[in-house]
């Protein structure tokens, strides 16, 4: 046991380390946005100084921080050494959370794992055998289990995605047909659906005005969205404008495309289905029905030996 209680001690320690640490960056990231916040105080004190109101300065300062916010999202998005592939999938699964939030809460899940095992192993007088494989499985599934959630989530936006983007290209064809650009299309679209699909496009035409390439802003937001058939769409849609071809000829091309998609993922499914069916009804409903069917043949032969 003695062995337990030390593997116990060394996981709480490590928890304890990696808290100290995200609290220490959470720190620096706070400090560090106070010290911008009082930069722009200086400043707008010495606008102030040279004859602006305070409402004029209180505007300077709000514009210069929103200028500030956006040129480090573009950093931030040009440099892909910045964000790690975790947080990619967090930011693609729609969770707001960073590496090192996410960390400490696999950590945990794995340490509230852990405890129970090792006092269960207490409780029960278990054998180091048997209580270290224990222990060690729940921390394991602890890691586990986040993943597999960010993993599952990920999955499902991914179908949301799927699923709506047929039928914007289907409405995009029809404005950009009526005579409004790509753009001013897209706009027209989130005033009336505001759906995920609708905010990462409307996200990237948020991008291209603060000052990214559109290039860049539509290959962010494939990275971000994984989804096979936006990322050819936005390939088809850099293509054409490279080219010069006309984009409502490449909208009808993907939105014929996206239409046969769909429907071959129905047929798919429909495919998929009997042999999905097979185990329930081998499990849950042949069992009922042979006792429906046998069940008095049964207690008739029953009574037929029984005198």
């Amino acid at each position: 046991m003695l062995i337990i209680a030390l593997l116990s001690a060394v996981m709480v320690f490590c928890l304890i380390i990696a808290l100290f640490g995200g609290s220490a960056y959470e720190k620096d990231r706070v400090s560090g946005r106070l010290r911008a916040i009082v930069s722009q105080n200086t400043e707008g004190e010495d606008n102030g100084g040279r004859g602006y109101s305070l409402k004029q300065a209180a505007v300077r300062r709000r514009q210069k921080n929103k200028a500030r916010l956006q040129r480090r999202q573009i950093d931030s998005t040009r440099n892909p050494h910045k964000v790690t592939s975790t947080e990619k999938m967090l930011q693609s699964a729609g969770i707001a959370l960073s590496g090192n939030q996410f960390l400490l809460i696999r950590l945990g899940a794995g340490l509230g794992l852990a405890l129970p095992a090792f006092y269960a192993g207490l409780v029960f007088d278990l054998g180091s055998s048997m209580a270290i494989p224990a222990v060690l499985a729940g921390f394991i599934l602890g890691l586990l289990l986040p993943m597999r959630y960010v993993k599952s989530r990920l999955a499902k936006q991914q179908e949301i995605y799927r699923e709506a983007l047929p039928n914007v290209m289907d409405l995009l064809v029809v404005s950009v047909e009526a005579g409004l650009g790509l753009d001013a299309a897209l706009l027209r679209l989130y005033e009336k659906d505001k759906s995920p699909l609708m905010q990462e496009l409307i996200r990237a035409i948020q991008d291209v005005q603060r000052g990214m390439s559109k290039k860049e802003a539509y290959t962010q937001m494939a990275e971000r969205c994984r989804v096979k058939e936006l990322t050819s769409f936005v390939n088809a849609l850099l293509q054409a404008e490279q080219l010069g071809i006309s984009i409502k000829s490449v909208l009808k091309q993907q939105a014929d495309a996206m239409r046969e998609s769909r429907r071959q993922r129905a047929e798919e499914k429909a495919l998929k289905a009997p042999v999905t069916m097979l185990m329930p009804l081998v499990m849950f409903i042949f069992p009922v029905i042979f006792i429906v069917l046998l069940g008095p043949a049964v207690i008739n032969i029953m009574e037929i030996f029984g005198s």
